[in-house]
């Protein structure tokens, strides 16, 4: 609904009145943690039969008479290398999409991948309730959203045109996205100094022309390519572009495809009824309520907390909450992450870093920069559980060091 400008003041005094005629008052949906549900993901995959692998690199396709035999594979953490055999393959590689189709065949496929660059930035909380999205001058949009107690600050969106594993923060595009802020709302006056943390990634978009220029207009629809159309490989498909929000669509879409590629009918597709493994049977208010009950020996908020991150599965982080009373302690003093949370992490979802456990499992580094004492902390936590030596716990500790470098946070 619209809103007029003495409500929409009420609501955000400090806006700049000259020029402020009206405002739109509307519902969205927030994500948490992208990382976690990403995870969600593949642990559903999992409990279906799917097999998954951490840290497994394609390095290399065998080809025999236009189709793909095997993809070869080695694992970084043991340097070992091993064949994967499948009668369909599907590229769903997001930014790294064409930089893999290039070793099926020199120069790749005609069908690109372009990479729209965004950065957010996470300052201390301005309004605990609502979002603001405002208009730049420039006729982006950016927004500042209430979340974990802090507002987050999104986004940009500038063409990429770098490999994507040399992604990096620099302070400069931070303190041009501040001024973009500033100008929008002058009263917020941020500074550097004001930014908790700061992180990015690079948006795939499909672009089977090689013609975007400006990522921003750029179509955010995904498309799914038959690489035998162009004589690639008879059984290999690309899905380029997509976001979570279509995100089930196009993986039926792929499966689709997948099915007229073995020679079988579509199967019906259920992913509309299907609920992620983690996911509870009733209401989430309600079942917020019944297990926060049932689990009266531990502080509400944890539980609350360990539902939002882990889903039906926050019972297991329990289990070792009970087993360790001292794991209930938060990790740092700004996050409310538990040593259990870690603990769990390491034990049960795949952690091979440090980061993945930091950064991937938990918010710990989105939520602010752990100094070298919490990291010395959460190493050993991760690395007792994982059986890493103290040499290792410190080139851990370095790695993670030089991840948040990237991030440009202070």
């Amino acid at each position: 609904k619209s809103l007029s400008k003495n409500k929409l003041l009420k609501l955000f005094p400090d806006l700049p009145k000259e020029g402020l005629n009206s405002g739109f008052h509307y519902y969205d949906c927030q994500m948490v943690s992208p990382e976690r549900l990403t995870y969600a993901f593949i642990q559903s995959a999992s409990s279906k039969g799917a097999s998954v692998a951490n840290w497994s690199e394609v390095t290399s396709f065998k080809i025999v008479d236009g189709n793909i035999k095997a993809v070869g594979v080695k694992d970084e953490p043991t340097g070992s290398q091993y064949d994967i055999e499948a009668s369909c393959i599907v590229n769903a590689s997001g930014c790294w999409a064409d930089k893999l189709l290039g070793l099926v065949a020199p120069g790749g496929s005609h069908s690109k991948v372009a990479r729209s660059k965004g950065i957010h930035i996470v300052i201390p909380q301005i309004h605990k309730t609502h979002a603001l999205a405002m208009i730049t001058k420039t006729k982006r949009h950016v927004y500042l959203l209430p979340w974990r107690g802090r507002t987050l600050c999104g986004t940009t969106d500038t063409p990429f045109k770098d490999d994507p594993d040399n992604f990096h923060i620099t302070s400069a595009e931070i303190q041009h996205f501040i001024d973009e802020l500033n100008d929008c709302h002058p009263a917020l006056n941020l500074k550097i100094s004001d930014v908790l943390s700061s992180y990015g990634g690079l948006r795939p978009l499909a672009d089977p022309d090689g013609m975007v220029e400006d990522s921003y207009d750029a179509s955010r629809k995904f498309e799914v390519v038959d690489h035998k159309k162009e004589g690639l490989a008879n059984n290999l498909l690309s899905a380029l572009g997509g976001k979570y929000t279509t995100s089930r669509y196009l993986a039926e879409q792929v499966v689709d495809a997948v099915f007229q590629k073995l020679g079988k009918s579509k199967a019906l597709c259920k992913t509309s009824v299907t609920k992620l493994s983690v996911s509870p049977d009733n209401f989430i208010s309600d079942y917020r309520k019944s297990s926060i009950s049932a689990a009266s020996d531990i502080d509400a908020k944890t539980i609350d907390l360990l539902i939002t991150y882990f889903g039906a599965d926050w019972n297991k982080v329990v289990d070792v909450m009970r087993s360790n009373p001292a794991s209930k302690s938060p990790v740092c003093e700004w996050a409310p992450e538990s040593e259990a949370h870690l603990t769990y992490s390491a034990r049960s979802e795949c952690v091979v870093h440090l980061d993945d456990a930091l950064c991937r499992r938990s918010d710990l580094c989105t939520l602010g920069k752990p100094d070298r004492r919490s990291l010395e902390k959460c190493s050993d936590i991760v690395g007792d559980e994982l059986n890493w030596d103290q040499n290792r716990k410190t080139l851990e500790i370095e790695r993670i060091e030089s991840i948040l470098s990237t991030r440009c946070v202070n």
